[in-house]
């Protein structure tokens, strides 16, 4: 997120580190298992990595449990297009 989106803004929210722009663009949530990377208006990206979950009206996530198992370039293509959102 850092890298992708600078000026947002880190915060934690609902117990959650969220990364705010105009308005909520991702989060993190941990379990035991994973993390969950999420995306508040994830459904309105364009997935060509097939990798966004979620049945909710919005939101999207990505499942990593394990950061060598990460793909980076499809995480960087969801945080530009939340940040194309965001700005709209």
């Amino acid at each position: 997120m850092r890298e992708c989106a600078p000026e947002a803004t880190e915060r934690i929210s609902y117990g959650l580190p969220m990364w705010i722009g105009n308005s909520t663009l991702a989060w993190i949530s941990p379990s035991k298992r994973d993390i969950t990377f999420g995306f508040t208006y994830g459904r309105e990206f364009e997935d060509r990595y097939g990798l966004l979950k979620g049945a909710g009206k919005h939101a999207r996530h990505v499942k990593i449990r394990r950061l060598a198992d990460a793909n980076q370039e499809a995480l960087r293509s969801y945080i530009r297009q939340a940040l194309e959102r965001d700005s709209s």
